[in-house]
């Protein structure tokens, strides 16, 4: 079994089998989100060290982001203008979600019409307000079910919470508060909603609000894959050199 793996520097190509990384891909500043259809493959970048970006005037600077396409004859950019994109998510119909983290909302841009559609979701236009304070709903994640749109809200300093979506009309249908805290990605299996319950190092079934599973050591989880036989969590280590790690 081989899996994409993101991290700032670098894309790796991972065994998990043979547990060997191989970078296919590095050299531009701060890599987040990957997603992909039957031609092309689409990455985000952010174009700056998100390390610095910390007040009003930072955020407002910080739109220098993009997504590259990536087929088998070219390589283009296709939408510019981002703010601390995370994850990015092509479906059936063309349209590329795009989280806009920094700006507060959700970017759909449809690949074949080339035309872009903003979604607010939160009250706040930036991550944080003019006292520096993170007042923004920290959007970075996005799920495809067969009548819904999930995005994930890390919030901050607040309980995260889960925005549905209409598949079609892309209106919200439902807001869900969690118990979770700084959460990231999100995958139905079943009759079960599982996100990353980042700050406390575990997966959390949203329905039964419960962890599910809690890391044997403290890590942050965040990156989040399923198989028929496995799920493959994302870990930064909390330490004083960081490392990104899979959890199996």
């Amino acid at each position: 079994m081989k899996l994409i793996a993101i991290t700032p520097l670098a894309i790796y190509e991972v065994d998990i089998e043979k547990n060997k990384w191989k970078i296919i891909h590095t050299g531009e500043k701060q890599f987040f989100g990957f997603t992909w259809n039957n031609d092309n493959i689409y990455y985000s970048r952010t174009n700056l060290d998100s390390a610095n970006v910390h007040t009003e005037q930072d955020y407002q600077k910080s739109g220098v982001g993009d997504v590259i396409n990536v087929g088998l004859n070219n390589r283009n950019e296709i939408i510019s203008g981002l703010s601390q994109t995370h994850q990015i998510y092509i479906d059936n119909n063309h349209r590329l979600f795009i989280t806009n983290t920094g700006f507060n909302h959700i970017i759909v841009a449809n690949i074949e019409t080339n035309t872009t559609q903003k979604i607010l979701l939160g009250e706040n236009l930036l991550e944080v307000n003019s006292k520096g304070e993170k007042i923004g709903n920290h959007f970075n994640s996005i799920y495809e079910s067969k009548k819904n749109i999930f995005i994930v809200a890390h919030n901050n300093h607040r309980k995260s919470k889960i925005w549905i979506l209409d598949k079609v009309t892309l209106e919200v249908y439902k807001i869900i508060e969690t118990e979770a805290y700084w959460a990231h990605n999100i995958f139905e299996d079943g009759e079960k909603l599982i996100i990353c319950n980042s700050k406390h190092g575990s997966l959390y079934e949203i329905y039964s609000n419960k962890n599910i599973w809690v890391a044997p050591k403290k890590i942050l989880t965040r990156g989040l894959a399923a198989t028929s036989t496995h799920i493959l969590v994302g870990a930064t280590g909390m330490c004083q050199v960081k490392l990104d790690t899979l959890v199996v």
